[in-house]
């Protein structure tokens, strides 16, 4: 039997040729990185880190920025951003739109569950067993018996 012989096919392209959502996220990601080079271009000073671009719909270009402070820091550049986009996209995005997300930056890492098995369990020593009988020696009656039950539980491991 004969091996059939194809020549793999870019993966971008299959995405770009395909018609639903995955070529639509494609293209939307696309255009957001582009965004984004743009702008970084253009305010090289401002850190990566501060801020992102979020969403871009009809005209408008939004920015979640950490902190109001870089807000305005990227406001003072908006009239060179909003220019440079304009020329970017033949005039389809002319605003710029900034959001303070001061969470939106960070990623957290689910916390795993800790299981039973993982929690040290309770443990007495035998010094600690035997302070216990030396104390119930001259307790009364009911906390004589309460401390020597609990004397009992010496060196039994979970």
């Amino acid at each position: 039997m004969s091996r059939i012989e194809k020549t793999p096919q870019d993966l971008a392209n299959l995405i770009r040729q395909s018609s639903g959502n995955l070529a639509g996220f494609s293209a939307k990601a696309k255009t957001l990185q582009t965004l984004g080079t743009i702008i970084a271009d253009i305010c090289p000073d401002i850190p990566d880190e501060i801020w992102q671009v979020a969403n871009c719909r009809q005209e408008t270009v939004i920015l979640e920025v950490k902190s109001a402070v870089w807000g305005q820091r990227l406001q003072f550049e908006r009239n060179r951003i909003c220019q440079q986009l304009a020329k970017a996209s033949q005039g389809q995005l002319t605003k710029l739109e900034l959001k303070v997300n001061p969470y939106g930056h960070r990623r957290e890492e689910p916390q795993k569950a800790v299981k039973e098995a993982d929690k040290p369990g309770k443990y007495m020593s035998e010094n600690t067993a035997e302070q216990l009988q030396a104390v119930a020696k001259n307790a009364p009656a009911g906390l004589k018996e309460k401390l020597e039950k609990l004397a009992k539980h010496a060196n039994k491991k979970p």
